[in-house]
């Protein structure tokens, strides 16, 4: 993996935590927002919101986990350990 460049840096928190506590912080609004959302959609949903007050016209959101590959895996309980 190639090294961050300037102004680019991982931010390895709880969404809930980041927009609380990090994001009056952002310089500039997120060139690339990725959402992973626990598989529940109101938790993308709050994602969303956050970053969308934070984002510019050309900012990429990524979301993860929106198609379940087994109604198992839709469940609001996690029930196996493929999620």
């Amino acid at each position: 993996s190639a090294p961050l460049g300037a102004g680019q840096r991982v931010m390895a928190l709880a969404s809930d935590d980041f927009f609380a506590f990090e994001s009056a912080a952002l310089a500039a609004p997120p060139d690339l927002a990725f959402i992973d959302g626990l598989h529940l959609f109101e938790q993308v949903l709050r994602d969303f919101m956050h970053v969308e007050r934070h984002a510019a016209a050309g900012t990429l959101v990524v979301i993860d986990d929106i198609f379940p590959n087994h109604p198992a895996q839709a469940a609001r309980e996690r029930r196996t350990r493929a999620w």
